[in-house]
């Protein structure tokens, strides 16, 4: 075999072997930096998460107090006691290609956990399994729910939550601000929980005066006795005190005065009587408007009270709300961006190998074409040997001359 040969083999050999370890490298190289972009969206991600959890968290402690302060909710903290009785099938999931515990009453209920831990430590002993690793069909179902129940009484754990919820409806009937949002003015007011009172309207009494008396009258009363007087003391004078005379003068002067004072004490009599009642009046109004003004101000400071209540937790209840959309809008982006990235890293591998398979395809490629060429330039310089051989009149010396052969 010639130097030539030897060459092309070795170098076909070790360009091949480069070729793959580039390939290699370079194929860890990207996926290095797909894990580095991978990490980095990851503590992005974690960091978005962490800014939007206040927000969520006060989104969903003001969501709870609303739903409270409507009467929807009788817990403030959302984990108000479910209405629902538990069934049978309740007991334990069968959502997977497993038997699992019921979380709620696994965590919550002691006797539910006991019961389920007790029928998995005599499955695994009985089995050396555990009784969740597969299903064993409908027959191991009902094993396994018959066992529950064994330790598990259905009946008192809902007629327990039925207390629980009695009990729960009770505490938040005697907080008044319970469902107080749902309140209007009148009923708070009467429970006393309004906040604003005003001072009932008390209806004066109907209007009343004395009634008209002629005689009574001051001016009439004083013309009387002024003129009867003067009456009185001419007629004393003249020595005819009680004389006819004098009796009559009296009488035509009372009746003449009665005559005319009359209307003028009914004008004052009505005077009197229209002032009394315009001031009876004033003063009623003046009451009224008062009262009225005085609820007015307690209903809408009581309304704007409620209202502001209930925008502010529906507001920060919204807040939540978008916080939690925001961090699902992260996780989508986070888990197409990793995808991307795990996809890219993928194709990255998968186009290293193919680039290292060609590798060694071209080094068994090379080295192949290389000896089949060191073949048939050998045949052929047999065959010129052979033949030159043939021609001389020495065949054994001419070969070995060719060949380079000694004796």
């Amino acid at each position: 075999m010639s130097w030539g040969i030897v060459a092309s083999v070795g170098g076909t050999i070790v360009g091949g072997l480069v070729s793959a370890n580039s390939a290699k490298k370079a194929a860890k190289t990207q996926a290095d930096a797909q894990q580095r972009a991978i990490d980095a969206q990851t503590e992005q991600f974690n960091r978005g998460i962490e800014l939007q959890q206040p927000a969520i968290d006060a989104g969903n402690t003001s969501r709870n107090e609303l739903l409270y302060r409507l009467g929807l909710s009788p817990s403030r903290t959302g984990n108000a006691t479910s209405a629902t009785p538990l069934t049978r099938g309740d007991l334990v999931n069968t959502e997977e290609d497993v038997f699992r515990p019921n979380q709620d009453l696994y965590q919550t209920n002691d006797a539910y956990r006991n019961a389920w831990d007790g029928f998995q430590r005599e499955h695994f002993a009985k089995y050396n399994a555990d009784s969740s690793s597969s299903r064993s069909g409908q027959e191991g179902y009902n094993n396994l729910l018959t066992r529950l129940q064994e330790g598990f009484s259905l009946d008192d754990y809902n007629a327990q939550q039925a207390a629980r919820i009695q009990q729960e409806q009770a505490t938040a009937q005697a907080d008044p601000t319970y469902g107080n949002l749902l309140q209007n003015f009148a009923q708070a007011r009467a429970n006393g929980t309004s906040g604003y009172d005003y001072a009932d309207y008390q209806a004066p009494q109907e209007f009343a005066y004395k009634d008209f008396e002629f005689q009574a009258d001051p001016g009439y009363a004083f013309r009387q006795q002024q003129g009867q007087q003067a009456i009185d003391n001419r007629a004393a004078s003249g020595g005819s005190y009680f004389s006819g005379a004098a009796l009559k003068a009296a009488a035509d002067f009372n009746s003449g005065l009665a005559s005319q004072e009359y209307g003028n004490a009914y004008n004052r009599y009505n005077t009197s009587r229209n002032q009394a009642f315009g001031e009876y009046t004033d003063s009623r109004n003046f009451d009224y408007n008062n009262y009225v003004n005085d609820r007015n101000y307690a209903y809408n400071a009581y309304t704007n009270d409620q209202n502001n209540t209930f925008n502010r937790l529906a507001s920060l209840s919204g807040a939540g709300q978008a916080a939690a959309n925001t961090a699902t809008n992260l996780g989508q982006n986070y888990a197409a961006n990793v995808g991307n990235s795990i996809t890219a890293g993928g194709n990255a591998q998968a186009a290293s190998q193919i680039a290292q398979g060609n590798a060694y395809s071209g080094i068994i490629g090379g080295v192949t074409n290389a000896f089949g060429q060191y073949n048939t330039l050998n045949s052929l310089n047999k065959g010129a040997a052979a033949a030159q051989a043939n021609s001389s009149s020495d065949p054994i010396g001419s070969l070995n001359s060719y060949y380079g052969w000694t004796k």
